[in-house]
């Protein structure tokens, strides 16, 4: 065999590789479905729509095993109907009739896994329709419902990366930690990423198109750092930074009060003044907020350097 033979070869084995681990993981489809059967439903054009239904699954190959139940058609109650029963997956169909304010009728359907996680185990349509076409919409319904059965579970999701523990939100919502794995319903979907110290980061997922989904998200630091911040040794600078500044600044205010009492008389007795008079209060103001400020700023400037 030549070389490109070989070649050639190794690439179809790869190729019918990938694909065999392809049909592996997809899910098989249905054999047997429920059909959902509540025990107060009933009436000429539900039960037409049910036939109809049934035809559309026989088409499939697909057999319908009847389940009835009596309680509420709410989640709980059709996963307990299956679950008695013994089937895995059911099928549960509705009609709303035309009404004055609605002209057509509104047909539904809904597949419904027993043992599914809440919020990931069902797909479901509704259809509006005028009376003699509601069958061929609720066929069309039910075919529609089992090729998007697949896509019920949405995409599980795994995301690695840094810093460790950063928060994932879905909008609102906290659905876990990196590095993790979360499993989201089908649509668009911002995963925002964040942890304090860090530029939050946005990743971008479609669920649904695919079953399982591997993203990678490095978070940048807000401030590069050699090792931890030293919060009490920034304090005590400021503290030292801010005694220097009101001494200096008490200092100045003293002076300049000084100065405006000579300037308007308020000196007795030659100069330098041995006492001073209140007859300048803008000077009196300064001084005193200068006095205040020297003894703050000494106070600031003692712990500061006590602290070191």
């Amino acid at each position: 065999m030549s070389l490109m033979s070989r070649k050639g070869s190794y690439v179809g084995l790869l190729l019918l590789g990938l694909a065999i681990a392809h049909v592996a993981e997809a899910e098989a489809e249905p054999t047997t479905i429920g059909f959902l059967t509540p025990a107060d439903q009933g009436g000429a054009h539900l039960e037409s729509l049910r036939e109809t239904a049934r035809s559309a699954l026989k088409r499939k190959g697909i057999s319908a095993e009847r389940v009835d139940f009596a309680c509420e058609p709410d989640a709980a109650c059709m996963r307990d109907a299956l679950r008695g029963a013994g089937v895995s997956i059911g099928l549960y169909i509705w009609v709303w009739e035309p009404t004055e304010d609605r002209p057509e009728a509104v047909v539904g359907a809904m597949l419904k896994e027993a043992g599914g996680v809440a919020g990931f185990d069902e797909v479901a349509e509704e259809r509006s329709c005028s009376a003699p076409g509601c069958p061929g919409v609720m066929a069309a319904l039910v075919e529609e419902l089992l090729a998007r059965w697949p896509e019920r579970a949405g995409t599980r999701v795994r995301l690695t990366g840094t810093p460790r523990g950063a928060a994932v939100f879905d909008g609102a919502s906290l659905v876990g930690t990196v590095p993790g794995e979360f499993l989201l319903r089908r649509g668009e979907h911002r995963l925002r990423i964040a942890k304090k110290g860090y530029e939050p980061a946005v990743v971008l997922v479609e669920a649904g198109l695919a079953p399982k989904e591997l993203r990678r998200v490095e978070l940048v630091p807000l401030v590069e750092s050699n090792g931890p911040v030293d919060g009490a040794r920034r304090r005590r600078a400021a503290m030292i930074a801010t005694g220097v500044a009101l001494l200096m600044g008490g200092g100045a205010l003293i002076g300049l009060g000084g100065a405006s009492y000579r300037r308007s008389g308020g000196c007795e007795g030659t100069m330098p003044c041995q006492s001073y008079t209140t007859t300048n209060a803008g000077a009196g103001v300064m001084i005193g907020f200068g006095v205040a400020s020297v003894g703050g700023g000494l106070g600031l400037l003692i712990r500061g350097i006590r602290n070191r």
